[in-house]
């Protein structure tokens, strides 16, 4: 194997093929020979092309022709060490052949390596110990970065120059992580006991490399025997059994036994951890101060998983169950009370049917579908309603996410009826679509009508009618109650041959019932200003996403897994709301639109991970790091276990002051507030829905919010200014009544992500989302307490999870 050894005039080497002076390749000019081996010659030369000195690495002819491995190790370490680019790792430029030499041209560094300096003053000092630790991790770091494993890192392959600076150096054997790695390569005194025994190779066997490497450099002595292939020695070996000499720091001490632990789940995760866990080391500050973007695998290593104190934990998991408590007594204020829903949809839909039959509608019922929904008076009063529709075909929308309207599918088919009833169960509104021109056999059932809506007939006096319905019909009718000021103010009605088909109880203010499926109450300045970042930011999108993954920046692992995420949430969540028919055509072309529609969302979700992620590792690494480790698949993390408690108690303190806010204001919510958590009631279906698309919403609300703060944070080039213009912005899309929530919130989403992470963030808005989207209640013999259970449970089950997590030993990642 050739190395590069000692450059200085007095260790030249004599005797060289090439004497100084000789041009090589029409390219090189030869400077002094370098060192010599069995299968070639190492040369100092003037690099006339680039006019820079270099190392020239020549096969000899014999070789070449005698060992093809030996030219396969020359490309291999050109390959994999040329984009490796990191001041502490030697730069390999190019390869070829001239005059029957292979060469290898690589980066020239006048020094020693670690080897010589060893031997000749022993022991380092204890400062430059720590220095040359430091460049070692890093540079380790750098090429575990771009996916390759060194698999011989050893002190005759590491360089010193004139000012101290570390080269790693002889990229070799080396190999990619993403390849399966079985072959036995490398020397046996730096083996780990694992690749020592099948050839195994992974980045904590480099590891265990780096630890004998940084004991000999913190001791000046070598723990193992080289001279020897003992596997049982090294299988039986115990670091804890390791000596180092007195005023060794204990930190030191414990970070190499760490590294050589005989067990590879044992030791750090890479040599970022290594380096961070040094005394005074800090990956992020070193990575902020160069300017470079680690990798997600290093992010999610780079810090130290350190249990936390059980007591802290223990009284942040009580709080949060006690928090729960009063955000379910008082939930009543964000959607629903009890007693303002006394019937289950069931009872209520049976009481619509039952209307139905009683005005004569005996059309045969195919399909029926129910839900709730809402309306804002004028006079910021909320009406609640209960709507059935029952059709003798299947009902059909024609909406993207199949759900059933009051106009969707259309009122078109003979048989169709719609019934509204308030929460206890009086009619409020019905519509019959009738053909049939058999006239009635009897006078109209208006006391039957007006029963159901809990009035009397007596009430009202007849008066002309003005306006009607939009469907069959040969008569208008109108009331209008006999004192002034009663409720209902009027009440509408049409016949079909003396039949009723519709009847409608009007309100003494008007009414705005809002769509179903979509809805927004934002002004026209929130409206406009929201579509504006919304181009902003895509536009800002697909330039940076081209930008790193050019540059080799994106996580497209984490972005991947992401993307499957918010597609199999959005298709999940949207088919157990959707109305289905029994026909395997409309179902198909459901199904089509929904996983269509998600892909969308997902593509989004990838392309705005992609975009952004690499500058939010940059600027605040520290926040992704618990983030990095659940991609990984680590959830017992005790980092992800903070983070996760802390959200989760966040998100319960958010919840209450909205709770508070809407009792001290007296407003109620926004109607699709009060809709969603309706529909979370009709069935367990819809709850499950309820639950899975508060996930899906408030992770990419997360990220999306922090991706805004990094576009505005790279525009003002501050941090908490750039905070400042997103909080003024989400005033912006409150609406009136909100706006101390709106601030309270924003700011505290924002303090939580840039202090804890943003595991945290998300956590926080799920569990916010949860607690105020979905109807809650202390009361155990109202019929929506299960629902209500099972909401509270998972949020304390998480909240526990978070705990005992927080609270526990350190778990290695999977395939460690």
């Amino acid at each position: 194997m050739l190395r590069q050894i000692a450059a200085e005039p007095s260790q030249a080497v004599e005797g060289g093929r090439f004497t100084p002076g000789h041009l090589f390749a029409s390219r090189f000019r030869i400077v002094s020979p370098l060192g010599r081996g069995g299968m070639g010659e190492v040369y100092r030369a003037e690099d006339l092309r680039l006019g820079q000195a270099v190392a020239l690495k020549l096969l000899s002819p014999v070789a070449s022709r005698s060992r093809d491995d030996a030219l396969e190790r020359f490309t291999r370490e050109v390959r994999l060490a040329r984009g490796i680019v990191h001041a502490n790792v030697c730069r390999v430029y190019d390869i070829g052949e001239a005059d029957g030499w292979i060469y290898l041209s690589m980066e020239y560094v006048d020094g020693e390596t670690l080897a010589s300096l060893r031997s000749r003053i022993g022991r380092l000092p204890p400062e430059k110990a720590l220095d040359v630790a430091r460049q070692l991790c890093a540079g380790l770091a750098a090429a575990h970065a771009h996916g390759v494993l060194h698999r011989d890192l050893k002190p005759s392959n590491i360089m010193l120059d004139g000012r101290g600076r570390v080269r790693i150096m002889d990229f070799g054997v080396a190999a990619r992580l993403d390849e399966p790695i079985r072959d036995l390569a490398g020397t046996p005194a730096y083996m780990a006991p694992e690749q020592l025994a099948s050839g195994v190779a992974t980045p904590r066997t480099d590891v265990f490399a780096l630890g004998l490497i940084l004991y000999e450099v913190f001791t000046g002595c070598a723990p193992f025997d080289g001279r020897t292939f003992d596997l049982s020695h090294r299988a039986s070996f115990e670091p804890h059994a390791l000596g180092f000499p007195g005023g060794t720091d204990p930190e030191v001490a414990s970070v190499v036994r760490a590294c050589l632990a005989r067990n590879p789940a044992d030791r750090p995760t890479s040599a970022v951890e290594v380096g961070a866990n040094l005394p005074g080391g800090d990956a992020f500050t070193a990575a902020l101060a160069e300017g470079r973007v680690l990798p997600p695998d290093l992010v999610a290593s780079a810090v130290t998983s350190r249990p936390m104190a059980p007591p802290l934990a223990w009284l942040m998991l009580v709080s949060a169950f006690v928090g729960l408590l009063i955000v379910a007594a008082g939930n009543s204020a964000l959607t629903v009370a009890a007693q303002d829903i006394p019937k289950p949809p069931e009872v209520l839909a049976e009481t619509a049917r039952q209307v139905l039959l009683r005005v004569g509608h005996t059309a045969p019922a195919a399909d029926h579908a129910f839900w709730f929904d809402s309306a804002v008076r004028s006079g910021q009063a909320r009406a609640l309603r209960f709507v059935y529709r029952t059709s003798p075909r299947p009902l059909v929308p024609q909406n993207l996410f199949h759900y059933v309207t009051t106009s969707d599918p259309p009122s078109d088919v003979d048989g169709m009826a719609t019934v509204s009833l308030d929460l206890s169960g009086r009619l409020v509104s019905l519509t019959r679509v009738a053909t049939a021109r058999v006239p009635a056999s009897h006078q109209p059932a208006w006391d039957v009508l007006f029963g159901a809506a809990g009035l009397t007939i007596d009430q009202f006096e007849q008066v002309p009618a003005t306006d009607g319905p939009v469907l069959p019909h040969d008569t208008l009718l109108a009331w209008r109650a006999r004192e002034p000021g009663g409720s209902p103010a009027r009440i509408s009605a049409a016949l079909l041959v003396g039949r009723p088909v519709y009847f409608s109880i009007e309100s003494p203010v008007s009414e705005t019932p809002p769509p179903r499926v979509l809805s927004t109450r934002r002004s026209a300045a929130g409206e406009t200003a929201l579509w504006i970042a919304i181009v902003v930011i895509f536009t800002a999108t697909i330039a940076m996403v081209r930008r790193n993954v050019r540059r080799g920046e994106g996580d497209l692992r984490g972005a991947l897994r992401l993307a499957v995420f918010v597609v199999a949430g959005g298709v999940a969540s949207t088919l157990l709301r959707a109305h289905h028919v029994p026909s395997p055509l409309e179902e198909l072309v459901l199904a089509i639109s929904i996983v269509g529609w998600s892909l969308v969302w997902g593509l989004f979700s990838w392309l705005s991970y992609v975009a952004f992620e690499p500058h939010v590792r940059r600027l605040w690494p520290r926040t992704i790091v618990s983030w990095t480790r659940v991609l990984a698949g680590r959830w017992r993390d005790p980092l992800v276990g903070r983070d996760l408690l802390l959200g989760v108690l966040a998100g319960i303190t958010l919840a209450g002051a909205g709770v508070l806010q809407v009792l001290i204001n007296r407003h109620p919510p926004s109607d699709p507030l009060v809709a969603l958590a309706l529909d979370a009631l009709l069935s367990p279906g819809h709850l499950l829905a309820a639950m899975i698309f508060a996930a899906v919403d408030a992770l990419q609300y997360a990220l999306g919010a922090l991706f805004m703060l990094l576009l505005l944070r790279l525009v003002l080039r501050a941090t908490w200014p750039a905070v400042a213009v997103l909080v003024a912005f989400s005033l912006l899309l409150a609406e009136n009544a909100g706006i101390i929530y709106a601030l309270a919130g924003a700011t505290l989403f924002f303090v939580v992500v840039l202090r804890v992470g943003i595991v945290a963030g998300a956590a926080m808005l799920i569990t916010q989302r949860l607690l105020t989207r979905i109807p809650l209640t202390l009361d155990l013999t109202v019929w929506h307490a299960a629902p209500a259970a099972v909401v509270m449970a998972l949020v304390m089950a998480w909240a526990l999870w978070g705990c005992t997590s927080a609270i526990g030993r350190r778990v290695p990642a999977p395939g460690a």
